[in-house]
């Protein structure tokens, strides 16, 4: 459908580009059209724009979540997305966000996205 191969989308979610919703029955991955349409935009700045994926976890760290967010400063001291910036938060495993299940409707998530779509 998008011309990519598991492989490369396993890449993808590793490297925490994309979060895409897993079936809790059988951890099948489930792509809603919004994370078709980022797929898209990752392949084109990769294949376009000559972006690698460092390149790209670079330009999504730009939408600092803790400023969407409004983490108060005793929560941002200790958090990885803040200290480490090479990850965007919903990458980063063990974050202090209170809705870290639920990456993939979080405003900072989306906002990333558009702003680099």
């Amino acid at each position: 459908m998008l011309g990519i191969s598991v492989r490369m989308l396993r890449e993808y979610e590793k490297d925490g580009l994309i979060k895409p919703y897993r079936n809790p029955s059988n951890g099948y991955r489930l792509f809603s059209n919004e994370d078709l349409q980022w797929i898209r935009c990752i392949r084109e700045l990769i294949h376009q724009d000559g972006l690698n994926i460092k390149g790209i976890r670079r330009l999504l760290t730009v939408m600092p979540c803790w400023e969407v967010k409004d983490c108060p400063k005793e929560i941002r001291a200790k958090c990885r997305a803040v200290v480490d910036r090479t990850l965007p938060c919903w990458a980063i495993a063990g974050k202090h966000c209170k809705d870290a299940d639920k990456c993939r409707s979080c405003k900072v998530y989306l906002e990333a996205q558009k702003r680099l779509g």
